[in-house]
């Protein structure tokens, strides 16, 4: 057992007492949509719901989709001065956001929980004065079922994977034995099926699974140097993707239900990477990231992987995440180096 020995925390639902700071509303859909800010996190339940996550220029950045256009989300003011990695949601009212909050010299956990009327932030679960606490992943099967995987560590200690389970009642922390390891994405299809990814070192890819009692670590992976897996998802128990980058460019692992195999993508340059990955089925899945200073978006069609034209407003932005709920019906986000975040919608037949 890699993740053991755990800790309770205090539930997420003893929100801190805070004001809510409105914030104004964007411009509508279509995209492609650009603002101020990054965005590295989004999550879409239906063609009428989805949230995007992020930071700007006042902090904290949590944006949703209601069918039509962007609104930027009103969040607790305790929360707003930090930033959101990720977002995952079951239905218009559960959707967790995760990343980290930065206060007097502290870093600290954030965690805020959508339950159908507004964002609420659970209790600060780990801080360290120096060092650094930030979440980069989190997944939801249920409202009694969430995972959120990151790392803490300083420059004395190293890196320290971090785990920590939502049960509907308190959060629990799994701790880790596996030295310089970073988690940057999870997911999950059950209570008994859950996959989290990262890299030991900024060297070797790192993935981990959740059997229902114990986290296990996956040996014997098959990757070329520098390899570190950023993102991954699962379309079932026997069918989930992890994507990454190495020294050879894109990295790209299936698992068939039995193991985890390397996965021939698209001839890209050496210096493409891949960040987030979304199936809406077994043969239709999209991957996102960057080729130099290009967006890269690649799909699956249940043979071969390919790429994607993205559309030209995008050229100078990397993309982050990806997220579906159809053949017709995808959003991707990002940023560029301008401080810019971007938008892009899949309509079934072009992104725009």
């Amino acid at each position: 057992m890699l993740f053991a020995g755990t800790a309770a925390t205090s539930p997420a639902t003893d929100s801190a007492a805070s004001t809510e700071l409105p914030s104004p509303e964007l411009p509508s859909a279509p995209a492609p949509l650009q603002g101020n800010g990054t965005l590295s996190g989004v999550a879409v339940t239906s063609a009428k719901n989805g949230w995007a996550v992020g930071s700007g220029k006042g902090g904290t950045l949590i944006l949703r989709w209601n069918g039509s256009h962007w609104a930027a989300a009103p969040i607790p003011s305790t929360a707003r001065s930090g930033e959101l990695n990720a977002v995952a949601a079951t239905s218009a009212r559960n959707a967790w956001a995760a990343g980290g909050l930065y206060q007097g010299g502290w870093s600290k956990t954030l965690i805020l929980r959508w339950n159908g009327t507004k964002w609420s932030q659970a209790p600060t679960l780990i801080a360290t004065n120096g060092g650094v606490v930030s979440l980069q992943g989190v997944a939801t099967t249920s409202p009694d079922n969430t995972w959120a995987v990151g790392y803490t560590g300083n420059s004395q200690t190293g890196d320290t994977a971090l785990i920590l389970h939502w049960n509907g009642k308190a959060w629990t922390q799994f701790f880790s034995s596996i030295p310089d390891a970073v988690l940057n994405a999870v997911a999950a299809t059950s209570a008994r099926n859950a996959w989290a990814v990262g890299s030991i070192n900024g060297e070797r890819p790192l993935i981990l699974h959740w059997n229902g009692s114990a986290w296990k670590q996956v040996r014997g992976l098959s990757a070329p140097s520098f390899t570190t897996l950023s993102g991954v998802a699962a379309v079932s128990a026997r069918n989930a993707w992890a994507v990454g980058s190495s020294s050879n460019g894109i990295v790209i692992f299936h698992w068939n239900g039995s193991a985890w195999k390397p996965d021939h993508g698209p001839r890209l340059p050496v210096d493409s990477l891949l960040n987030g990955v979304a199936p809406v089925s077994s043969s239709n899945v999209w991957a996102v990231g960057s080729a130099g200073p290009k967006p890269l978006i690649v799909h699956w069609n249940g043979a071969t992987w390919k790429q994607k034209p993205s559309p030209s407003p995008a050229k100078s932005f990397a993309l982050a995440a990806v997220a579906a709920t159809s053949a017709r019906n995808a959003w991707t986000v990002g940023w560029n180096a301008a401080g810019k975040y971007l938008i892009l919608h899949w309509n079934g037949k072009s992104w725009s």
